[in-house]
């Protein structure tokens, strides 16, 4: 007849396998919660440092008529 293992012994090894698996998902699903939040941070850092840059741009050459840098020229990105 084989040995039974006592109930307590299986249920201490399910309770830290169980610990493992939950602090590591949490930590996973963290982890890649930040990084999806710095990511979108970085890009409306980016997308507003480009719109200021192009206006910066605009102001500086509206003063200039009949220039071969018009909007189309600058792929539309300058408007009127």
């Amino acid at each position: 007849m084989a040995k039974v293992t006592p109930i307590s012994e299986h249920f201490q090894h399910f309770q830290a396998d169980l610990k493992e698996t939950f602090w590591g998902d949490l930590y996973g699903q963290t982890r890649r919660a930040w990084q999806r939040f710095f990511q979108l941070q970085s890009e409306r850092q980016r997308d507003r440092f480009e719109l200021t840059r192009t206006r910066r741009l605009g102001d500086s050459m509206s003063h200039c008529s009949g220039s071969a840098l018009n909007s189309r020229a600058l792929g539309g990105i300058l408007t009127n």
